[in-house]
């Protein structure tokens, strides 16, 4: 069964602050938007801002009724190996800069 139930944010998740501290920031669909978001058929949800902490939300906030139905694509399909291979020199500039920085006492083999 796939499915949301919304729940109404009426203080802020972070900071406590009421609804009259909410900024709307507009609409997001369940989907891409594209060039005419109003043309779009799908799941949509008011985005909001706490002006106290600044945080952006969903409001209502979107559960979803089954995980699968939100977070069940395969970790293949977004994340590429390449994400995960570092260069071998990736440290090499830092390295000489925090060498340049320190002050090697006698003995010190790391820093």
């Amino acid at each position: 069964m796939s499915g949301y139930t919304f729940n109404k944010i009426e203080n802020c998740i972070m900071c406590g602050a009421t609804e009259n501290h909410f900024k709307i920031l507009g609409r997001r669909l369940n989907g891409p938007q594209g060039k005419s978001p109003h043309k779009k058929i799908g799941l949509s949800t008011t985005i909001s801002k706490c002006k106290k902490c600044d945080l952006i939300f969903s409001n209502p906030l979107p559960i979803p009724l089954n995980l699968q139905d939100h977070y069940g694509i395969p970790a293949e399909s977004y994340w590429q190996n390449e994400y995960f291979t570092v260069d071998p020199s990736y440290f090499n500039g830092i390295t000489d800069i925090v060498k340049n920085l320190m002050v090697l006492e006698k003995g010190m083999k790391t820093l």
